[in-house]
Order: structure tokens, then sequence, then C-alpha cells
């Protein structure tokens, strides 16, 4: 039996913010999960390069299985 492949999510958070926020970030994550039935992926930037950051998201959204649609930036993040 395989397991259907659905789009994901990206959530890009640096560090301190993640820390400071890390359960309101999680319920979101959550929420995304449950009410768009999206696969959440919460990337803590811990590069501070913007290609680092734009290689991870080209990464998930080539992958072959829950490949993200779209991301969402909070935090001190460099773009």
């Amino acid at each position: 039996m395989s397991v259907q492949a659905r789009d994901g999510f990206a959530i890009v958070i640096d560090p301190k913010s993640y820390n400071e926020a890390k359960t309101q970030v999680e319920a979101y994550a959550s929420a995304v999960e449950q009410l768009h039935g999206m696969k959440p992926y919460i990337v803590i930037d811990r590069w501070q390069v913007p290609d680092s950051i734009r290689a991870r998201l080209m990464a998930l959204h080539t992958q072959k299985h829950d490949a993200i649609v779209g991301a969402v930036l909070v935090g001190d993040i460099p773009v």
C-alpha cells in the first residue's frame, strides 16, 4: 500500500524567534496540516545566508514526496 503524496509547506524561522515562539510555531504547523492537509516543514535558519535558505527550499520543492508549494518567513530571515 503506497502513501499518497500531498503538498508541503515550509515555515522558515530564525533560531531566536523559534525559541521565543516555539509553541505558537508548532501550533501554526499543526493548523496548516489539519486545516489544509499539507505537510508542514519547520526550517530553522542556522545559516544566515540567503543562498543556503534558497537551496533548502529548492530541495524541499523538488523532493519526490510531499514537495513544498509555498513558504512563510518568520523573524529575522535574510532575503
